[in-house]
């Protein structure tokens, strides 16, 4: 009889701790980020496309031409430098370091939904950009949720 008040407060507990977002690893989301600059740095842009969360991809032809586009007008990336990033706590962890590699923005925060938001400068051939990411797990993949694009920075 002890049990039958327990079992069903444990299966409330277990319940809720499935059905809770699993905390993001921002060395996981930068991995992504930087996968997708190796991605645009070698003109690959359908596998860039692919790092775009599936609500983003069902445009993949259209981000496959804005991503040339941005690649004719900006040139080639030389350096990225992580300037801000956010985790899903709202925490701002304010992280300097230039990779070679890299490419990262930030948004607003998204309705429960467990992100990071990472903004890089990145240094391109012909122009400088701040590049916002909003990186999400889909299905066990970080994706790209959000990617914002600021020129003329210095």
């Amino acid at each position: 009889m002890k049990y039958t008040k327990i079992i069903p407060s444990f299966l409330v507990i277990l319940l809720l701790a499935a059905c809770s977002n699993e905390k993001l690893k921002m060395a996981d989301a930068k991995k992504c980020v930087a996968e997708y600059m190796v991605a645009i740095k070698q003109k690959d842009f359908n596998k860039a496309s692919s790092f775009y969360a599936s609500e983003l991809s069902g445009h993949s032809q259209q981000k496959i031409e804005e991503m040339k586009k941005l690649d004719s007008v900006f040139g080639e990336i030389n350096t990225a430098e992580l300037i801000d990033s956010i985790d899903d706590s709202g925490d701002i962890v304010n992280v300097k370091f230039a990779n070679n590699i890299n490419l990262n923005d930030s948004t607003d925060e998204y309705d429960e939904e467990s992100n990071i938001q990472l903004t890089y400068k990145i240094k391109h051939s012909k122009l400088v950009s701040n590049e916002k990411f909003v990186i999400v797990k889909e299905d066990g993949i970080y994706k790209i949720k959000e990617h914002q694009v600021k020129s003329g920075i210095e």
